[in-house]
C-alpha cells in the first residue's frame, strides 16, 4: 500500500493500571494525525489531547509515570462521555 493521499493516526492511552477486568480505566487519549498529499509529504499534522476522568482515584505510581494527577482530571469528562469522539477520529 502507498501511503500517499491518506490520513496515518498514532495514539497513545494512559490508564490507571494494566488490568480492565480489575477496573483500571482510562485517563488520557492521545493521537498524532497526519495527512499525507499525494506526492508522500506530510502536509498537515493534527494532535488530539483528551484528559479522562477516571472515577476512581490516580495511583500514586501512575502519577509518577504520567504527571497526570487526580486534580487534573477532576474536571474531564468521563470515558463514556468522550468514546464517541474517540472512535469519530480513529
Amino acid at each position: 500500500m502507498l501511503w500517499r493521499n491518506q490520513s496515518i493516526i498514532a495514539f497513545d492511552t494512559e490508564t490507571t493500571g494494566l488490568n480492565p477486568q480489575d477496573g483500571d480505566r482510562v485517563i488520557e487519549f492521545a493521537a498524532v494525525e497526519m495527512h499525507v498529499a499525494e506526492d508522500g509529504r506530510v502536509e498537515k499534522v493534527e494532535r488530539h489531547e483528551m484528559l479522562i476522568n477516571p472515577g476512581i482515584p490516580i495511583p500514586r505510581e501512575v502519577v509518577k509515570l504520567t504527571g497526570i494527577t487526580d486534580e487534573a482530571v477532576a474536571d474531564a469528562l468521563p470515558f463514556e462521555k468522550r468514546a464517541k469522539d474517540i472512535l469519530g477520529l480513529l
